[in-house]
């Protein structure tokens, strides 16, 4: 009963803040695991935690087929790789981050770098670090047939600081 009334909750704080509500039930479910994990005697209760983390992150995205559309946060890292294609990071938590690769590895399978002379490049190359932005994007299948990628190199990463790996598809200031 506990965690539903934090989460409705939180859910109300976000309706609030003008963040659509699949976004808050997305980080609601980040903060759960890490709650969790942070409490968990043992490694395999951890693995539990993560695994639910994932289940519970893909029922909120099913309905949008694992989309993000008009969800916010603030530019993290504007960079290029791969031939000047685009790297960009937005932050939608404290410790959550949505993602493109920022290798020519990465990119040679999941394409997620922004192209050159696109008006997406265009948009993010004018943003600065720490903007406010509101954005929609596709997020890349995981592996094991997961709805999403989670590109932490530990599962505590994958847990404290995670970074879902995303095609942007639009990208918009918001403020000034």
């Amino acid at each position: 009963m506990k965690r539903f009334l934090i989460a409705a909750c939180l859910l109300l704080i976000a309706a609030d803040a003008g963040m659509p509500a699949t976004e808050a039930s997305f980080i609601a479910a980040a903060n759960d695991a890490l709650a969790k994990w942070n409490g968990a005697a043992n490694d395999m209760q951890k693995g539990g935690i993560l695994a639910g983390r994932t289940a519970a992150q893909c029922r909120v995205l099913a309905p949008t087929h694992n989309t993000a559309s008009g969800w916010t946060g603030t530019v993290d890292t504007l960079d290029t790789a791969d031939g000047g294609k685009g790297v960009l990071v937005v932050k939608i938590a404290d410790n959550i981050t949505l993602q493109t690769t920022n290798n020519a590895f990465g990119e040679a399978i999941d394409h997620t770098l922004i192209p050159v002379g696109s008006p997406l490049f265009a948009t993010a190359a004018a943003m600065r670090i720490g903007q406010a932005v509101q954005f929609d994007a596709a997020f890349v299948p995981g592996s094991g047939g997961a709805c999403l990628e989670e590109m932490s190199l530990t599962n505590s990463g994958s847990v404290e600081q995670p970074e879902y790996e995303v095609r942007f598809t639009a990208l918009r200031p918001l403020g000034n």
